[in-house]
Parts: structure tokens; sequence; C-alpha cells
């Protein structure tokens, strides 16, 4: 993962989008990297997932801030990242 100590750190919010958030997703591969890395930060972790199958205690032991499925419905799952985004956007004008 080249340059995600760069990309965290500039960041406010990470975010990290799995197929499915599972007991396999929460503790292999780029997820658990990059709330490694935010959790040293003190930034919030977000995930999009299609289908969210991680309770929330495994969920809050990962570091995972917030959870959101987006299922297999292509216009649902857009108009659920706009929302999403506009939650952990902190109120940001044009956001």
């Amino acid at each position: 993962m080249v340059g995600l100590d760069a990309r965290v750190a500039a960041a406010d919010l990470a975010v990290v989008v799995v197929d499915a958030l599972d007991a396999s997703a929460v503790h292999d591969g780029a997820l658990p990297e990059v709330a490694r890395r935010a959790a040293a930060l003190g930034l919030p972790v977000v995930v999009l997932a299609r289908e969210v199958l991680a309770g929330r205690r495994e969920q809050a032991a990962a570091g995972i801030s917030g959870a959101y499925e987006l299922g297999r419905d292509l216009p649902a799952a857009k108009a659920r990242v706009g929302r999403v985004a506009r939650t952990w956007s902190g109120g940001v004008p044009g956001a």
C-alpha cells in the first residue's frame, strides 16, 4: 500500500470500500491496515460494503466508526453513498 501513511495523515476521515464486511475483511487486507494507521492519528474509519455481516462489537474492536451496507442496486447504492458523505462531511459547504 504505497503512500498509505501520507494519505491517511492528510485525511479527516478514512473510507474503505469492501465487497463484504465480514470476519475476513475485518482481519485481513486493506481494512485493518487503514484502521491501524487511522487510529494512530485519531481518525474515524468508515466502511462501505455491498453487505455488512460483522456485528457492531466486531466493527468497534477493529476500529471502525461506521459501516454502511450498499446492497446490489446501483442507483440505491449511489444515493446511499451520497447520504454517508453528507453525514461525515462535518457540515462543509458543498459537500
